[in-house]
């Protein structure tokens, strides 16, 4: 093998190689380990590498019966999640869902939509909801002028476990977000101090979009199997190299999408608010 440096590499009999490149492990007559651009299935000594590391090292640990630490030294989360998807659909908002949950048995959490269709407003929530609310707009007008803290707390509002900033009322109003408008929310929601993580979901491509990713901590997108779905990966990275955000790409973590499809409201009371019953008088108390 032949390093970065273009020098000779000797490598140990008890060395664990691991490659994206599948004949150089087939030719290699040590253990390796596969890195594979779709997911794995029931293949063994494969990891798929577009997720999250949490993940890759699981995997790693199980190939190699290595013990992982400690499950109580769990990693600091950055303050800003966005969870991206351009083709937008109903897998990008569960995945929001299910990080806002999981993020809420530790941490106070406020959950955004920045999508041109989104389904929760200040209300109770049913299938025809009203979509003249306050909400995104008026906060990121309050952030400017200085007053993001005082307008966070009035206008978000708790749904059981998590809290709420409602969507903006028109899909136009995402156009017209200019760059310093962003950049004002997103200082905004970096320096206020009523919760810890704040979960962004972002479809669509906008002027913006790349300046609002490359200011998060951390980029969650749904994965996704199968040819297509590569592809639309493969370009995802084209298009951060060429607008020069590459920074943008290393962030990105593709994660499995376990929150069900919930098929009533019910069903999405017993998630967010633990039941219909207990869900309506945490709402009318809110």
């Amino acid at each position: 093998m032949i390093s970065e440096r273009q020098e000779p590499m000797e490598i140990s009999e008890a060395a664990i190689v691991i490659s994206d490149d599948r004949q150089f492990l087939e030719e290699f007559s040590r253990e390796g380990i596969y890195l594979s651009s779709q997911p794995v299935t029931d293949k063994e000594n494969e990891i798929f590498m577009y997720q999250k590391r949490e993940r890759i090292w699981q995997n790693f640990c199980e190939i190699t019966k290595m013990e992982q630490e400690i499950e109580g030294k769990r990693r600091k989360k950055g303050r800003i999640c966005c969870i991206f998807s351009p083709e937008g659909g109903e897998e990008k908002t569960r995945l929001a869902l299910q990080e806002a949950l999981e993020c809420s048995k530790y941490l106070k959490v406020l959950y955004i939509s920045m999508c041109g269709v989104p389904v929760f407003f200040p209300e109770e929530l049913k299938e025809t909801p009203s979509i003249f609310h306050q909400g995104l707009a008026e906060w990121i007008l309050a952030a400017e002028n200085g007053k993001a803290e005082e307008s966070l707390q009035s206008l978000a509002y708790s749904y059981g476990k998590i809290s709420i900033l409602a969507p903006v009322a028109h899909y136009k109003d995402l156009l017209d977000f200019s760059l310093q408008e962003i950049e004002s929310m997103m200082e905004g929601l970096r320096k206020q101090s009523l919760f810890d993580r704040v979960i962004v979901e972002v479809g669509q491509f906008f002027e913006y979009t790349f300046h609002l990713l490359d200011q998060a901590d951390e980029i969650l997108m749904p994965l996704e199997d199968g040819f297509l779905a590569a592809i639309r990966r493969h370009v995802l990275r084209e298009y951060c190299i060429a607008e020069k955000k590459e920074a943008v790409w290393d962030k990105i973590s593709f994660c499995e999408v376990t929150f069900p499809k919930v098929k009533n409201v019910n069903e999405m009371k017993d998630h967010l608010l633990g039941g219909e019953n207990d869900g309506q008088n945490k709402r009318k108390n809110s």
